[in-house]
């Protein structure tokens, strides 16, 4: 559950109630508009309790459990609950009452009626272990926040806690080394980010010349420079090596053309 309160005109304040279950999703239980009286506008004194109705029902089992809980100003960080005061009323059957803390669901619980015993006191109070991360659910309804606030009336605060997908983009950028053409997309988009889902990071990348090298030209290179390993190079008549020399370089040249063409 979540509870939510600003200030409105004529020292009043608007506070709304918020209930989520797994089935359901976040809804809206209600929205009211109560004069302060006096008294600030913000969430103080908060408290839950098990209430015990008539008197002819005073033995009737009732336990339940509270907690972990946590509280926030509008756009700052949510802050654990890390106590909670146990207490009860004397009109009521208060020889049958009982808080306690579960270990378990790092929960405080109260109980009352049947043959529950009074182990703690009154006033005491009870210690909360220190949650590693916040519930899945307040950081949904917290992604939320910002809607419900600028809602103006039921309708568009229905609006803000529609079921949202989340889906994390999935993406990917191939290295250029896998590069077969110029102008070829190594980037790959398979599922786009939806709702609260991881976004997308890459963009479009391409193939430039240079982070390629067709291994065919490999092999007609190779075949060339092996072929400067004729014997008539390396003929001791001067004149005959340099034209064998400059023949076999345009050969080459030309061949590089070629296959760049």
């Amino acid at each position: 559950m979540a509870v939510h309160a600003e200030p409105a005109d004529n020292n009043r304040v608007d506070i709304s109630g918020f209930f989520w279950s797994s089935g359901t999703g976040w809804k809206l239980l209600s929205k009211i508009d109560t004069n302060r009286s006096g008294k600030p506008w913000y969430l103080g004194g908060l408290y839950s309790f098990v209430e015990q109705w008539t008197k002819g029902n005073t033995l009737e089992n009732r336990d339940s459990m509270y907690g972990p809980s946590w509280i926030s100003a509008e756009g700052a960080e949510w802050h654990q609950v890390m106590q909670a005061r146990y207490s009860f009323g004397t009109p009521e059957n208060h020889e049958h009452v009982n808080g306690y803390f579960n270990a378990a669901g790092n929960n405080v619980g109260i109980a009352t009626g049947g043959d529950v015993e009074p182990i703690a006191s009154k006033n005491q109070m009870f210690n909360y272990n220190v949650e590693d991360e916040q519930p899945a659910a307040l950081v949904d309804f917290n992604a939320r926040v910002a809607c419900i606030t600028a809602a103006t009336d039921a309708t568009e605060m229905d609006a803000c806690l529609v079921e949202v997908v989340s889906v994390d983009c999935v993406e990917s950028t191939a290295e250029r080394g896998s590069c077969t053409a110029v102008g070829q997309e190594l980037y790959t988009l398979t599922t786009a980010a939806e709702g609260t889902g991881a976004p997308c990071t890459g963009e479009s990348t391409l193939c430039v010349t240079g982070d390629f090298i067709n291994p065919e030209d490999d092999e007609e290179e190779g075949g060339e420079v092996e072929g400067d390993e004729d014997p008539i190079i390396k003929e001791e008549d001067s004149a005959a090596t340099k034209v064998q020399v400059m023949s076999a370089s345009s050969a080459l040249s030309a061949l590089l053309v070629y296959l760049n063409f």
